[in-house]
């Protein structure tokens, strides 16, 4: 049987101090990573550019990025009129998706 995230945090002793707002899958790969990443003995055969890499990229998820002003202005403009077609289309009203 294959041990989950719960189980390893037992046996490792480790609190859980992930963050709560990621999706199910993404928080126990996180809480997984970074469980592994700060074991004794992975720190020591892991290279240092590797850590950082993924101490960059875990960092990330779960985490959203905010849209520019204009780009939102640009994509609302140029999906308009496909909204509009759309509206006709099925009956149903997508005003909520012009901003």
């Amino acid at each position: 049987m294959i041990a989950g995230v719960p189980e390893l945090s037992g046996a490792l002793q480790l609190k859980d101090d992930t963050p709560r707002n990621l999706t199910y899958r993404s928080r126990a790969v996180y809480s997984l990573a970074k469980k592994l990443a700060s074991a004794a003995r992975l720190n020591q055969i892991m290279p240092a550019n590797m850590k950082v890499r993924l101490t960059g990229i875990f960092a990330k998820i779960g985490k959203e990025q905010s849209m520019s002003a204009g780009t939102r202005d640009r994509l609302i403009e140029h999906y308009y009129s496909h909204n509009r077609e759309l509206e006709g289309l099925l009956g149903k009203d997508f005003s909520r998706w012009d901003g």
